[in-house]
């Protein structure tokens, strides 16, 4: 059985990123952990696709995106934090990997998750916190 955490949200306002990002780069920091920060064009449209290599399954060409990914233990995925011109927050993965004529403004606001099967307990407990904070702070109230 995994243990995974599913999340979603929107910025309370999308002019909301840049700070968004250098908190949590922040946080970051302060935790140690890794990150790396996505910084797209929202002008170009997203045309980004699943393909795969020899390295394996990466994603190619644009994802108007921006946003963050905390990289918080080797036992568990990125904590990504990628958001649209509409600061919805998207799944590069889902972004990548839509059906053909399927736009990404159809997936009203969908979830991202991050697996922490592997992590230290406290890593979970230490994840969680960190989202009730975001839905608290940052994230406009759910429906």
């Amino acid at each position: 059985m995994g243990i995974t955490i599913h999340y979603r949200g929107q910025l309370k306002s999308p002019d909301l990123i840049d700070t968004f990002c250098r908190e949590l780069q922040a946080i970051a920091n302060l935790m140690e952990w890794e990150y790396t920060v996505l910084d797209e064009d929202y002008e170009k449209p997203t045309d980004a696709r699943l393909t795969w290599s020899e390295k394996g399954c990466e994603i190619t060409s644009h994802l108007a995106l921006k946003g963050i990914s905390l990289d918080v233990h080797k036992g568990c995925s990125g904590l990504g934090f990628f958001f649209d011109l509409n600061g919805i927050l998207r799944d590069p993965v889902q972004m990548a990997s839509r059906l053909p004529g399927e736009t990404v403004e159809s997936i009203d606001l969908p979830f991202s998750s991050v697996k922490t099967q592997y992590a230290p307990p406290e890593i979970h407990v230490t994840l969680v916190k960190l989202l009730k904070y975001l839905e608290k702070n940052i994230f406009k109230p759910s429906r």
